[in-house]
């Protein structure tokens, strides 16, 4: 619990310590934003352990979706490209 041990101060988690670390998941922060306004209902602006293990828990999720977009992404320009070449040389012939 790496990010609870650096972000709480007296029981309290420290918003500028947890924001900075949420910045560390190369998320753009309009993403972060949102994902914040999503989980931080209880005091506006600070988080409570469950708001903070929602917020890390919908992170993940997130870089793994970019991950998986990338990847489909990769895999249908691989196809394209590949059918693009079995046409060309199908026109050669």
């Amino acid at each position: 619990m790496t990010v609870i041990m650096f972000g709480r101060q007296d029981g309290v988690i420290q918003t500028e310590v947890v924001y900075a670390i949420l910045l560390q998941s190369k998320l753009p922060r309009e993403v972060l934003g949102y994902i914040w306004g999503l989980c931080n209902k209880t005091t506006p602006g600070q988080l409570t352990r469950q708001e903070l293990f929602l917020i890390l828990a919908m992170i993940s999720i997130a870089q793994v979706s970019v991950l998986l977009m990338l990847s489909f992404c990769f895999f249908f320009y691989a196809v394209i490209f590949r059918m693009r070449n079995v046409y060309s040389n199908m026109k050669n012939c």
